[in-house]
């Protein structure tokens, strides 16, 4: 959504159908230029139709799904156009900051922004917050 109110054209794909109901219904309301699609991203075979590709908190790196997220990445790392970006926010904790840099060799694309920031969660119904430790990388082919 924040990137569509700056003024770019933004395709959303989640699995969640409620997800993508929520995106559409504000686009709608707030006339912003999102194709919304439900689909598994792990199936999308178009990424390089897009100057852009944002991952954002998506990738865990779990034993268990850990060669499927790297998979993802080195797919969409090899099928994007010269000169897109691809832009990913991860947790900074544990080993995923070192996976993710694995993923994405410098001889294939530049880093050109690393940010470190946190993120805060708030819920004022049980007066429950945290902060996690995040990293915004973006490289480009």
């Amino acid at each position: 959504m924040p990137l569509a109110r700056l003024g770019f054209e933004v395709t959303g794909i989640d699995n969640s159908k409620v997800g993508i109901d929520q995106m559409q219904k504000t686009a709608q309301q707030e006339k912003l230029n999102i194709t919304a699609m439900i689909g598994d991203l792990y199936e999308f075979e178009h990424f390089h139709d897009f100057d852009y590709i944002l991952l954002d908190s998506m990738f865990h790196f779990l034993k268990k799904d850990k060669a499927k997220e790297v998979g993802l990445i080195q797919k969409i790392r090899s099928s994007i156009k010269r000169g897109a970006f691809i832009c990913i926010c991860i947790p900074d904790t544990d080993q995923k900051v070192k996976t993710l840099l694995q993923a994405i060799p410098q001889a294939d694309a530049a880093l050109v922004l690393e940010e470190s920031f946190t993120f805060t969660f708030e819920d004022t119904a049980s007066g429950h917050s945290s902060h996690t430790p995040h990293k915004l990388f973006v490289w480009k082919k």
